[in-house]
């Protein structure tokens, strides 16, 4: 479902804005949890679908074209929870529009999305500049937003001190944030960093990626396109590093998207 991986285990800690995203989420709603990257959206999501939909069947599409091609074949939306991680991934011309949307919500689908709040931003309406808007403003505007900050309220830590017990972890806690320390935010951004002489290449394709997300691109990466832009990424290493993105065991997308958000909350924040 999208939610990071935790580094320890640790109870759900329930968010001050739990009761207002139960209040919105339902069947024939859309709504839309809107935060920073590792603050904790796709966790509360998962966790009000899970304890009020416990038994709805899940779709996560892989794109929006998916999406609107199993619902154009005839899938009934009625009871289905249509999750949507990274709402921005879906909104093409040939995926989540606000007729596919209505239909959805008309259908009773229990429409729940993310977005980061750097992504969000990308999508407010504005007067100027009408025809450079991104494809699927319109579909954003149609959502509940549940705002989600990066740190944890007061009331939130002092839940996280009622049912953590371990000093290190709360320390830790504290400095990072909790999403950002159960998703490993500070050993990614340590890894990347040594990355440079350990493995540069992969160091190379990492800072690629970051530079292809904060750019706006969110389809993957080709390898055709890693050849031809790797050797701006490797130009200012003193050694000699054979430009070839099969020298060295790279990380899959996966692992490159996710230390892409890592390092960059960290780099916010350090």
């Amino acid at each position: 479902m999208g939610v990071h991986g935790a580094r320890v285990q640790v109870p759900y800690i329930e968010r001050d804005q739990q009761a207002k995203l139960e209040e919105v989420i339902g069947q024939g709603q859309a709504v839309l949890v809107v935060g920073p990257s590792m603050s904790g959206k796709t966790r509360l999501a998962a966790e009000i679908v899970k304890q009020k939909f416990p038994n709805a069947p899940l779709l996560s599409a892989e794109s929006g074209k998916a999406l609107r091609e199993l619902f154009d074949e005839g899938l009934d939306p009625t009871g289905i929870v249509v999750w949507l991680d990274d709402l921005e991934r879906f909104l093409r011309a040939d995926g989540l529009t606000v007729g596919l949307l209505n239909r959805l919500t008309i259908g009773k689908a229990i429409v729940v999305a993310t977005i980061r709040s750097k992504e969000r931003e990308n999508y407010r309406p504005s007067d100027e500049l009408r025809e450079l808007r991104l494809t699927g403003w319109e579909v954003v505007q149609k959502f509940s937003e549940i705002l989600l900050p990066l740190r944890l309220t007061d009331s939130e830590l002092g839940r996280v001190r009622a049912t953590v017990n371990d000093p290190s972890i709360l320390d830790a806690v504290n400095h990072y944030g909790l999403a950002e320390y159960l998703g490993a935010g500070p050993d990614a951004l340590d890894k990347f960093e040594k990355g440079e002489i350990t493995s540069p290449v992969g160091h190379a394709i990492v800072r690629a990626a970051v530079d292809w997300r904060r750019t706006g691109l969110t389809h993957p990466v080709s390898e055709q396109i890693l050849t031809t832009i790797l050797p701006t990424y490797l130009a200012d290493r003193p050694d000699d590093v054979p430009v070839d993105t099969r020298t060295e065991r790279q990380p899959a997308p996966v692992e490159v998207l996710e230390a892409e958000q890592r390092i960059d909350v960290q780099a916010r924040d350090s």
